[in-house]
């Protein structure tokens, strides 16, 4: 804490009340206002202006749950006729293989 001085009440609240003159949290973090988000382009500032145009469109639910499944299926069958010991082993394979699926899909939208 960069406050020196006596931890009473009354310093606390002092310090308060400097930090709110200086347009600070109590903690000494600077609140942000409305003038400190008009410059930023985050999507929830476009959200709340209504901008939706550069939001990338999300795939539908059942595309998505066809990737991850595809994939799952495939690493097993690819591990499977790679010649895996067992179906088990094979499966393992398969688990790895749904879940890169489900980061990129995840990740990528």
């Amino acid at each position: 804490m960069s406050d020196t001085g006596p931890r009473t009440p009354n310093a606390d609240r002092a310090r308060e009340e400097q930090a709110a003159a200086d347009g600070r949290a109590a903690g000494g973090v600077r609140r942000l206002t409305d003038a400190d988000a008009k410059g930023r382009k985050g999507r929830a500032l476009r959200r709340a202006v209504g901008d939706e145009s550069e939001l990338p469109e999300s795939r539908p639910f059942v595309q998505n749950l066809g990737i991850v499944v595809g994939a799952m299926v495939g690493g097993t069958v690819i591990a499977e006729l790679a010649g895996a010991a067992n179906l088990g082993t094979a499966l393992s394979f398969g688990q790895i293989a749904f879940a890169i699926a489900l980061v990129f899909v995840l990740v990528k939208r």
